[in-house]
């Protein structure tokens, strides 16, 4: 086939059945791209709406098309049409779904449609989706939260068993004396570990109304890993209307999320209430707000606690999606009172918790990120 050809041939598949473009007749696995595409981009109305033929549809597109490539189709085909309930009708439609984060988001917000014959299936969908998430981001969250607290924690007057050796001679190679090859330390640096007063108390209280799910999940994922880390005490509270506390449960994302209940109202005045009574130590106290910030009568509480010296960071979204939808008012409300506000991908999450437990200045490190605060 000339390239011309092979050209021409991509473009009728692209523009579809009712393009001028002209070319030789398509091979059966061509015919077959032409018909799949043409369901979703072509036609007013589909014959997707019968569970049976979106089975198959779902089955046959990953034949033809890479994961990548599936997970975009996969969405329009469900916001399109309005098919994500029916997704859920039949358990076998399940079983040849792309999952990605998209996907699970969709399943938490029709959490009340979901059957018993379904169940086991979204539970699946969900633990193979936090299963890649935690296998991605859980040793980068690990090794930067580690190395940061290791170095809050560093004391110059150290216990014997403390001492960080490497540090030391590094501190103190100034006092090298050549004739003897020994160094005079005269100073020592070390570790204070294993006090109750050295844990760090991260809160992250995450707004689960229908438009912060992406947020919710990555978030999910991310306490569980924070949990899994003894030096620090890691709360996870969920709100809309009211407030769940999921610490618990912090063991399996997939009953965090499976458990989820999406599309109340807003509380935030409540949600900061509650983490306010879990503030044992302000100054060891990071509280990060994920929510879009669409409440009123919540501000003088924030005040109250960042007052009291907890550190507060808000999160617009914790996400990939692009510029988050927010209320400009409040955060910038928010920003006026030096509160770090802005959106954070999941992959610059962890950085940005190192940043805050070495208490630098997180606005600082979004500029050099090249994040857009709020100001």
């Amino acid at each position: 086939m000339s390239n011309k050809q092979d050209r021409l041939i991509r473009w009728r598949l692209i523009l579809g059945s009712k393009s001028n473009v002209e070319c030789n007749s398509l091979t059966s696995d061509e015919i077959t791209i032409d018909r799949l595409l043409e369901d979703v981009y072509n036609k007013k109305y589909t014959s997707l709406t019968n569970s049976g033929h979106l089975k198959n549809w779902l089955k046959n597109i990953r034949k033809f098309f890479p994961a990548e490539t599936v997970r975009v189709i996969q969405k329009d085909v469900l916001e399109r049409f309005d098919l994500k309930e029916l997704l859920l009708l039949d358990p076998e439609n399940l079983e040849y779904v792309e999952v990605d984060v998209n996907l699970v988001a969709d399943l938490i917000s029709l959490n009340s449609a979901i059957t018993e014959e379904t169940k086991e299936g979204v539970r699946e969908i969900i633990k193979r989706l936090t299963g890649e998430l935690q296998k991605k981001l859980k040793a980068k969250m690990i090794q930067s939260i580690k190395g940061a607290i290791n170095r809050s924690n560093r004391t110059y007057r150290p216990k014997l068993k403390d001492i960080d050796w490497k540090k030391t001679i590094e501190c103190n190679l100034k006092n090298f004396m050549p004739e003897t090859k020994t160094i005079i330390a005269d100073k020592f640096v070390g570790y204070t570990r294993g006090t109750s007063s050295s844990l760090h108390n991260i809160i992250l209280c995450v707004d689960q109304s229908c438009s912060m799910t992406h947020s919710m999940i990555y978030s999910s994922i991310f306490a569980c890993v924070l949990g899994s880390i003894k030096s620090v005490q890691t709360h996870l509270v969920l709100f809309d209307d009211s407030v769940v506390d999921v610490t618990s449960e912090l063991d399996d994302p997939v009953d965090i999320l499976f458990k989820a209940m999406l599309g109340g109202g807003t509380d935030i005045n409540k949600a900061l209430s509650y983490c306010q009574n879990l503030v044992q130590q302000p100054s060891k106290t990071i509280l990060v707000l994920i929510s879009d910030l669409e409440d009123a009568g919540w501000l003088s509480k924030m005040q109250e606690i960042v007052n009291s010296g907890v550190q507060v960071i808000s999160l617009l979204a914790l996400s990939n999606e692009g510029v988050p939808f927010y209320d400009s008012s409040n955060a910038k409300k928010l920003a006026n009172m030096q509160i770090p506000t802005f959106s954070c991908t999941p992959e610059l999450f962890p950085d940005l918790m190192a940043t805050a437990i070495n208490k630098k200045d997180v606005s600082m490190w979004a500029a050099k990120k090249e994040i857009v605060t709020c100001i």
